[in-house]
């Protein structure tokens, strides 16, 4: 479900219009906007993830755009260590 997410995200990210950011950012920015998207649908109550998950990503995917590209690789290497500490917090591996 995540492959198709982050597909989705990078469509609708890097598509629909020609102001975009380009390459490399625009391909993070998806990344990003897909794992918090699957984050908020996997801890949403029953029924509640139809409405946070877009929600979510209209609150986060405006700054992500804006941000430069170390800026993002910057994020991403930030919740990628905060989903290992939960991780580990939880036991799985």
């Amino acid at each position: 479900m995540s492959g198709a997410c982050f597909i989705v995200q990078g469509v609708l990210v890097c598509g629909p219009s020609l102001e975009t950011p380009p390459g490399a950012h625009c391909l993070l920015a998806a990344l990003l906007v897909a794992v918090l998207a699957t984050g908020l649908e996997a801890v949403s109550p029953r029924g509640s993830d139809n409405l946070l998950v877009p929600l979510g990503v209209l609150l986060v995917l405006p700054p992500l755009l804006e941000m430069s590209l170390p800026e993002l690789v910057q994020q991403a290497f930030e919740l990628t260590v905060v989903g290992l500490l939960i991780s580990q917090a939880t036991g799985h591996q």
